[in-house]
């Protein structure tokens, strides 16, 4: 076995002071790292010291520190941590290290059950420290001290950060979340990064606050869209989902917390959530004073889901739209294949709503006949005239 044939490579530094050990590592690094994950990287040295059944984990971890390999010493650093090994000088110096920070962070949130060692770690946590811990994994199975420690931090991102990785972290199995008195209130201080548009982390920590509390789901969301950011379109994309979880009298409750802010027409498609009976009620109130033309300008509608536009009409009938505003919607967004296509499949469509019984619909498709008409004879005329070339070409 590889594991067998290093420790045997091994043996004779472990007679030796943990120095000759580092300083042939030194020595041997580049080599070391072109083998890559091989069981003689000098990770794989580290990890194999702290599997030793009597590994002295500390006299090794102490070495590798004074000789710069703190960034592949983990193994060693967790067995510390585990077995309560870890110095208050280590942790200070791994913590001081950029290529240790990472790893005692991990190590004594995830394993440690000493509580001062614990309190010098968290006291000093950035909230990018939190953000960048490999796996919130070890977040998941932190002691309770600890977790209790990080959801009463006085930075608020830390706590807030914490507690949503710890959430997202038990959406991924079957396990019940277990209740914390502390993580609600934690969540209250949670800011979802602006550029967590394809982090699913988020949206799963906002799931969780959504079913756990509704309350507060619509306070952090309240926050998240008045609170001034660096751009004036907020990345919402992450709120889309767990806004669904919500009944209909919540989604209302939130949307009157936000409808008279800067981003209510944004805001208003994020929390209809595709319910066109909510759309619908919603619309009807004689309060709403978003514009027809301010709804569909959205980023958020014309980037989001795309309904039929019978519907559309239907949806907002009670603002009275006229058919140009909704017919525009039609070319909102990417297309492929030929011009004359797409226009003939939008006519097929229009000449069906123009036989609608509801004269508002009927008058949308002769409208959009109108329109669409000229438009797919220009395009067949332009299609010939490619073709003949094509031909010619030949």
């Amino acid at each position: 076995r590889k594991e067998a044939a290093l420790d045997k490579a091994l043996a004779p530094f472990q007679q030796q002071a943990p120095e000759v050990l580092m300083e042939w590592l030194k020595a041997h690094e580049p080599e070391l790292a072109t083998v890559g994950q091989t069981t003689t990287g000098t990770w794989q040295v580290f990890a194999r010291l702290a599997y030793q059944p009597d590994p002295e984990p500390t006299k090794w971890l102490s070495a590798a520190i004074a000789h710069g390999l703190s960034g592949s010493a983990s193994a060693l650093i967790d067995e510390c941590a585990r077995t309560d090994h870890l110095t208050p000088a280590n942790a200070d110096r791994l913590f001081a290290d950029p290529n240790g920070r990472r790893g005692v962070i991990s190590a004594v949130i995830g394993h440690s059950t000493n509580s001062a060692l614990v309190q010098r770690v968290v006291d000093q946590l950035t909230p990018g420290d939190v953000q960048q811990l490999e796996s919130a994994f070890v977040l998941k199975h932190a002691p309770e001290p600890t977790r209790h420690a990080l959801f009463t931090h006085p930075n608020d991102e830390v706590r807030g950060t914490a507690a949503a990785l710890w959430a997202a972290e038990w959406t991924y199995d079957n396990d019940p979340m277990p209740h914390d008195p502390d993580w609600l209130n934690a969540m209250k201080s949670y800011t979802v990064p602006e550029n967590s548009r394809h982090d699913h982390t988020h949206t799963q920590a906002l799931n969780a606050l959504a079913k756990a509390s509704p309350e507060v789901f619509i306070e952090l969301f309240t926050k998240h869209a008045t609170t001034t950011m660096r751009s004036s379109y907020r990345d919402l994309d992450g709120w889309e989902e767990p806004v669904r979880l919500l009944a209909p009298a919540e989604r209302n409750k939130l949307w009157q917390q936000v409808r008279e802010t800067e981003l209510a027409r944004e805001l208003f498609w994020v929390i209809a959530g595709k319910d066109i009976d909510w759309i619908t009620e919603t619309v009807s109130e004689p309060t709403f004073n978003i514009s027809v033309c301010d709804l569909l300008g959205a980023l958020q509608f014309q980037f989001g889901h795309r309904y039929p536009l019978d519907t559309l009409a239907t949806m907002l009938r009670p603002l009275s739209p006229e058919p140009d505003d909704l017919l525009h919607t039609l070319e909102v967004g990417s297309f492929s294949g030929e011009d004359h296509e797409r226009y003939a499949v939008k006519l097929d469509n229009l000449r069906d709503l123009a036989n609608s019984d509801a004269e508002d619909i009927a008058r949308l498709g002769r409208r959009g006949i109108e329109i669409y008409e000229p438009l797919l004879k220009e395009a067949l005329v332009e299609a010939r005239q490619a073709a003949v070339r094509g031909i010619r070409a030949d």
